[in-house]
């Protein structure tokens, strides 16, 4: 995998699209060339942290929470959606680390992670205020990256399968 450069799947945003067709960035619809650039302009070259979450459960769980959601989902766990958008998915790796206060340390991971980027990066982000890993949208403390993307998810009153029932494999590091 290239950190240099975010390398879009092909299909990812037109899927999402054909789910959330009401999907736009800056109150304009949405096309795959929009979302491309939009979303890429959190892209962090070189950073290999891609996104730092608790689980709340067992990793094995959450994991598969996450690969079961398809683009659009609210449910079971749309978080880190952005990492689905990536045409290098399958070659990406979980690593994890037990703790206690969950809430308390991933705030703190998020805030360090934050004031580890480099200014020259930092200048770069579309939001370069609200610094998270590329899949993050929530920054910490309630506050989410400003992304200007709206209707992304399937409204909360729709009533539709999005959970794939085959989910891609993970790799976790040994257990």
């Amino acid at each position: 995998m290239n950190r240099d450069i975010c390398v879009p799947s092909a299909s990812a945003y037109t899927d999402l699209l054909s789910v959330c067709p009401r999907t736009s960035v800056d109150g304009v619809l949405a096309t795959p060339s929009t979302l491309t650039e939009r979303i890429g302009r959190f892209w962090i070259p070189n950073e290999p942290v891609l996104y730092i979450g608790m689980a709340g459960t067992s990793i094995r769980t959450r994991v598969g929470q996450y690969y079961s959601t398809k683009l659009g989902a609210r449910a079971p766990h749309a978080g880190g959606w952005w990492l689905k958008t990536l045409e290098s998915l399958d070659q990406l790796y979980v690593h994890f680390a037990s703790c206690d206060e969950v809430s308390t340390r991933e705030q703190s991971m998020l805030a360090a992670f934050a004031t580890s980027i480099d200014p020259g990066h930092r200048r770069h982000l579309f939001d370069n205020e609200r610094v998270a890993p590329f899949a993050n949208i929530d920054v910490g403390n309630g506050l989410h990256k400003r992304h200007g993307l709206s209707n992304y998810k399937v409204p909360r009153n729709q009533r539709q399968s999005l959970v794939t029932q085959n989910p891609l494999m993970v790799r976790l590091p040994n257990q």
